[in-house]
């Protein structure tokens, strides 16, 4: 995926929010256009420095998995994910 592409999702989901203060002055976004940008912000970030780095072996592929997967619902269930993968759980 070259570089503009990437770029670009973020930029979308930006003109998205613009276009919404346009067209509905005063009224807040939907939490999901920010959501979305959100997201795109970071998967760019990701990519640009994922793509810097050597490559990866499958043990610290799956920890960064780890950290970008969902938080459980539990709170007393956190420990045991960061434990999993060899981190420190509070």
């Amino acid at each position: 995926m070259t570089e503009t592409m990437v770029s670009s999702s973020w930029r979308s989901t930006r003109a998205r929010i613009a276009q919404h203060a346009k067209t509905h002055p005063g009224e807040k976004p939907p939490d999901d256009l920010y959501r979305d940008h959100a997201a795109a912000r970071l998967e760019d970030h990701v990519r640009r420095v994922v793509d810097g780095f050597p490559p990866l072996t499958h043990e610290q592929r799956h920890k960064l998995a780890v950290l970008l997967a969902p938080a459980p619902a539990v709170h007393g269930e956190v420990g045991v994910v960061a434990r999993s993968v060899g981190g420190d759980a509070q």
